[in-house]
């Protein structure tokens, strides 16, 4: 079973079963459990998440190769790369925020270690903004174990100075520091298919994994803000 995030609780999945064939198609979480939907073959099913690997459980079928009720267990078992690079997830986006979406910080690291980034709240129903611009560099990433790289926060760099204003077309501007990043000095990044369960509470708290025992995709804690970011493809 191959599952790639595609952010908002979405998966793009493909399911191997040898005999019977391969599946191909959508999954999305609802709550407790992750829905997985094949419209071409109209096979519709449940993935649950263990520590020894992800089990399909096939609710209907319209596929003569495949019946209602079929269970098929997938072990995961993860060999983590030896390196780790920015190149890695330059084309991801890491996004910390509410979730309803009322504030976020989003970060974008290029292949130099280099990042850009924002900030944005609001008031609702007014004409107040709080924001911040962001630039910054960090360091080579240090391996702490086979799924933990740490890294320092060598530039940082603010377009407006955090705690003023300005009134611009009848809105105001807050220039805030970014949630999310406050106080950081040490970062880790955690690779794709690191174990749940031997993460920071709080790391989990914020970046959720959907109720997996791994996590589907790349994360980055703030070790003294206690703050975690998630991984999505950056949109088009």
């Amino acid at each position: 079973m191959y599952l790639d995030y595609l952010g908002a609780g979405t998966y793009d999945v493909e399911i191997d079963s040898h005999e019977q064939g391969k599946l191909k198609g959508l999954a999305r979480n609802e709550g407790d459990a992750v829905s997985f939907a094949d419209n071409e073959l109209k096979v519709k099913g449940t993935i649950s998440f263990e520590d020894t690997g992800a089990v399909l459980t096939v609710d209907e079928s319209e596929w003569e190769e495949m019946a209602a009720g079929t269970v098929l267990e997938f072990p995961e078992k993860y060999e983590y790369p030896e390196q780790f690079s920015y190149s890695d997830i330059s084309g991801l986006e890491f996004w910390f925020g509410s979730g309803a979406g009322a504030w976020r910080t989003v970060l974008y690291i290029h292949e130099d270690g280099t990042f850009e980034g924002e900030y944005l709240d609001s008031d609702m129903g007014s004409k107040e903004q709080y924001v911040c611009d962001f630039t910054g560099k960090f360091t080579e990433p240090v391996k702490v174990n086979e799924y933990t790289w740490s890294v320092k926060m060598a530039e940082f760099h603010y377009a407006k100075e955090p705690g003023t204003t300005e009134v611009r077309d009848g809105w105001t501007w807050h220039y805030e520091e970014p949630y999310g990043l406050n106080d950081a000095e040490e970062l880790l990044f955690y690779l794709t298919g690191a174990p749940v369960s031997e993460l920071p509470g709080k790391f989990t708290e914020w970046a959720r994994g959907n109720g997996s025992a791994l996590l589907p995709f790349y994360g980055l804690y703030n070790v003294n803000g206690r703050q975690g970011f998630s991984s999505h493809v950056k949109p088009d």
